[in-house]
């Protein structure tokens, strides 16, 4: 077939995909790529996590995922991300979980005078500031710790879809990073969240990771800190599957790539 024979057929695919499902379904043109259409970032402070990241860390006007179980160093290496941005910008804990350890987080290095904590009352309140917050545009990181607890008094999921509709506009084309914290679905298999119905991370969120312990460091009998994993699960700007080891040691909780 000529050239201009294959256009056509192309093109005709592509007005019968739009015809049916809409036109955001399939569209010409290659993904963007970070070197060619550069996408603001928030940097990790960790030079591996960056560079797996691909466009220099957590994307900025975007929801990022991180996800990983109890001890498998998800708050630990969202501590130090927080703590990193700290020295740049305002940032703000969501601490839905009333887990935030104000000791461990300046172990951390946070700096606890200059962190804003907030401690919603309710699931529904907790998304409210997520996305009133988001639009002003003032703080560079919110840290929503966790998914998990969505599911105690879990929304309907058509109000679930939409407050997260509300959060990816109202963070659109702000200089903030959103990150959410999950603990893994126990039933959905690896890579899935524990959210509740409705509230699609899996597809809202541009940045998703996995954290996972791989081995305790010992210093003789003392366990002195533990090496932890971190693969990317989705990126919308580059290929998932980028993988990193960071290591965690227990004097003053220091955490680096290997």
């Amino acid at each position: 077939m000529s050239e201009p024979g294959r256009k056509k057929r192309l093109e005709a695919a592509v007005q019968a995909i739009q015809g049916q499902w809409g036109a955001q379904a399939l569209q010409k043109g290659a993904r963007p790529r970070p070197d060619s259409a550069p996408v603001p970032s928030l940097s990790t402070g960790l030079a591996a996590l960056d560079h797996i990241l691909a466009i220099g860390g957590l994307p900025l006007g975007h929801i990022s995922e991180l996800i990983g179980q109890p001890t498998s160093g998800k708050r630990t290496l969202a501590l130090h991300i927080l703590a990193h941005v700290q020295e740049r910008r305002p940032c703000l804990y969501i601490d839905l979980a009333r887990t935030f350890d104000p000791a461990y987080a300046a172990a951390c290095r946070v700096n606890l005078a200059r962190l804003a904590i907030a401690a919603p009352a309710s699931p529904g309140q907790a998304l409210d500031l997520a996305c009133d917050l988001a639009t002003g545009g003032r703080f560079g990181l919110l840290l929503f710790d966790s998914t998990d607890e969505l599911r105690q008094a879990p929304p309907p999921p058509a109000a679930a879809a939409a407050a997260l509709r509300r959060l990816r506009q109202a963070l659109l084309n702000q200089p903030t990073a959103l990150l959410f914290l999950s603990l893994p679905s126990p039933t959905a298999g690896p890579g899935r969240s524990h959210s509740p119905p409705g509230f699609d991370l899996e597809q809202a969120a541009a940045v998703r990771l996995a954290v996972q312990r791989a081995r305790w460091q010992r210093d003789g009998s003392r366990i002195a800190g533990y090496s932890a994993q971190v693969a990317v699960l989705r990126h919308r700007w580059a290929a998932p599957g980028q993988e990193t080891t960071l290591h965690v040691t227990f004097n003053g909780v220091h955490l680096d790539g290997p």
